[in-house]
């Protein structure tokens, strides 16, 4: 696929797809704890982990952040001593800047709210025909508990590092939208 923006040869191009922290919280939530512990708990484990990741301070340690949640739950233990747990609960607020200015890097960004327009969008910048296999949920996950009920769970415990991203990354979107013309009449299937 041939793109219409000026990428240089042996450049590393970043794309991401992002979502609202509390849903992807909740969404978290339901796959590694099968809906089972205390999501405002959960939801403190994985505080900032997008900022952290894209950050990128401490390589893919932040991913661990849920699987240490989830062992700490099974295995019934308060012990943070580890390396990994205490990466988890340090604050994100100075990787925050990094991360910030590392999504204006990206060639591409989409978000999960907005699936359908984000791939509308994906082929106007970079060419192609949307199809339909585009538009299939390959991956659906089993929902423990309503995501949105788990969302709504969250509320008063706000994650204000991945919140700004996710509030960038929207604000790039949609300047994107609008650049590109990406709309259900310009991305009809």
């Amino acid at each position: 696929m041939r793109s219409k923006l000026d990428v240089a040869p042996n450049m590393m191009v970043m794309v991401g797809l992002f979502r609202k922290p509390s849903l992807r919280v909740a969404s978290a939530f339901n796959h590694f704890m099968a809906g089972r512990g205390d999501i405002t708990e959960f939801a403190g484990f994985s505080r900032g982990l997008v900022t952290k990741l894209l950050a990128g301070e401490k390589g893919y340690t932040p991913v661990h952040c849920e699987f240490a949640y989830h062992d700490r739950f099974v295995n019934w233990t308060r012990d943070c001593s580890s390396y990994y747990c205490q990466e988890c609960v340090r604050s994100a607020e100075e990787d925050l800047p990094k991360a910030l200015q590392r999504l204006h890097g990206f060639a591409f960004i989409g978000l999960m709210e907005h699936f359908e327009l984000s791939v509308c969008l994906f082929h106007a910048m970079f060419g192609g025909k949307c199809l339909p296999i585009e538009f299939v949920n390959m991956r659906k996950g089993v929902e423990h508990q309503d995501p949105m009920q788990l969302a709504n769970a969250l509320s008063g415990h706000e994650d204000p590092y991945d919140n700004a991203v996710y509030q960038a990354a929207s604000e790039i979107f949609w300047r994107n939208v609008e650049r590109f013309n990406a709309n259900d009449a310009t991305c009809a299937r």
